[in-house]
């Protein structure tokens, strides 16, 4: 969630607060919900799954492997499959970032985007960040984990204290 936070409030070229939504691809061909920031609470973002062949901006930019974006009026009529989660919501602009890992991210935007080229570049060097976030977050949980069987092979009892087992 701190990274969905983060993006809220540094994401948005001219400042203003957005909506972000981090789904991962799963091996069953669905994307989860990791985490969001900005939706009302009565709505369950986390329970969400959205199929990979569904006609959706998400799915599209995952399987394209690339940025998608346009206003509120380019994207509705493009996806005829476009379920909104939060149909109240006074969003101008929608970005989807694919990574090249798992993880995708949608931002919901207040502003309108009127330099397409320019948005492109921005969110593909955004997408890039992402890209290299995921992969440092992998690599730590590697490390953490030869740690543990490296002292685990050394000395058991000590292992199990360090890590917090019983």
């Amino acid at each position: 969630e701190d990274l969905s936070q983060l993006l809220a409030f540094e994401i948005c070229p001219s400042g203003e607060l957005a909506k972000v939504y981090l789904g991962r691809v799963d091996n069953d061909g669905l994307i989860r919900t990791i985490s969001s920031f900005g939706y009302p609470l009565a709505i369950d973002v986390i329970g969400i799954s959205i199929p990979l062949d569904a006609d959706r901006p998400m799915p599209d930019a995952v399987k394209r492997k690339k940025v998608i974006l346009g206003s509120r009026e380019v994207i509705e009529a493009q996806y005829s499959g476009l379920a909104h989660i939060d149909p109240q919501s006074p969003w101008r602009s929608l970005v989807v970032v694919p990574t090249a890992g798992r993880l995708v991210a949608t931002f919901h935007l207040l502003c309108d985007l009127d330099d397409p080229d320019f948005a492109i570049l921005y969110f593909q060097i955004v997408g890039a960040v992402l890209s290299f976030y995921q992969h440092e977050e992998l690599r730590s949980l590697n490390q953490h984990s030869s740690f543990e069987r490296a002292v685990e092979q050394e000395n058991p009892v000590v292992a199990r204290i360090e890590v917090g087992r019983p």
